[in-house]
């Protein structure tokens, strides 16, 4: 039978926390309080026009920890835990950094990773804190990327639902950065295989990049063992460059006209 946890932070009093679940969770359509004890124990009747099965489970206080597991067969388990921890006051539990990392996400990838974003805070351990989300594609599968203190976190969309990979920054040996029309590319090497991100949205890549690289800086792994990290040249920035030389009489015609080719790729 499926099984689903989900835990939270309170930074609301337990108790009164205890008290707001006791007295709302009958609220909830087919919801029935089966024993008020340490854990408050929950039956959900079946409802066929609802699409659900039938679902039991607990809802747990201790200390600042509130935490929910619930069994039953389909596929609504999340969507219940969502209606259980809504029942409790804005802001009475730890976000983790989320709504921050969603005020600077693109809003076009909000819509798109809507279902992924929903279920994050499922994923957290305890002393994480997310520091960006974005999208990307990886092995042609769409995908949303979450970087926390402690990991990296991708979630592919798949057909039936999504697949997470998690990458630890320590494990990383080598990282490079790309730019297409298309959107920026991320490279890198992890536990000796090689990783690509595309896709992601302009200037998203390299901050990606640049917070990596600072979670790679703090491990305690010899740098004379990390590949180089790559970069893209700025083709506009060469020639800017190519173009002061030039004035200042350093380059002369011919050289600058060659050196400008280059940096064209032609």
């Amino acid at each position: 039978m499926p099984h689903f946890d989900t835990r939270r932070t309170l930074l609301m009093n337990p108790e009164a926390a205890r008290q707001t679940l006791l007295q709302n969770l009958p609220a909830i359509k087919d919801v029935t309080i089966t024993d008020t004890g340490n854990s408050i124990h929950i039956d959900r009747k079946r409802r066929l026009t609802a699409n659900r099965y039938a679902m039991n489970g607990t809802v747990n206080i201790n200390g600042d920890e509130l935490s929910i597991s619930l069994d039953g067969l389909g596929s609504m388990h999340e969507k219940f835990a969502s209606e259980i921890l809504a029942l409790l006051p804005e802001g009475a539990t730890y976000d983790h950094g989320l709504n921050a990392a969603l005020a600077k996400m693109e809003k076009s990838a909000k819509l798109f990773g809507f279902r992924e974003i929903s279920t994050i805070l499922d994923d957290m351990q305890s002393g994480e804190e997310i520091q960006m989300i974005t999208t990307g594609t990886l092995d042609d599968n769409l995908g949303i990327i979450v970087l926390t203190n402690l990991r990296a976190i991708i979630k592919d969309r798949k057909l039936m639902g999504s697949e997470m990979k998690e990458i630890n920054p320590t494990s990383i040996t080598s990282l490079s950065t790309g730019k297409k029309l298309t959107g920026e590319t991320v490279k890198m090497t992890v536990s000796g295989s090689d990783l690509e991100i595309t896709a992601l949205p302009h200037g998203r890549g390299t901050e990606l990049a640049n917070l990596l690289r600072q979670a790679m800086g703090g491990s305690a792994r010899p740098t004379a063992s990390a590949a180089p990290v790559e970069t893209t040249p700025d083709p506009v920035a060469q020639i800017e460059k190519l173009a002061e030389l030039h004035a200042a009489g350093i380059l002369n015609d011919d050289e600058f006209m060659q050196a400008k080719a280059k940096a064209l790729g032609i």
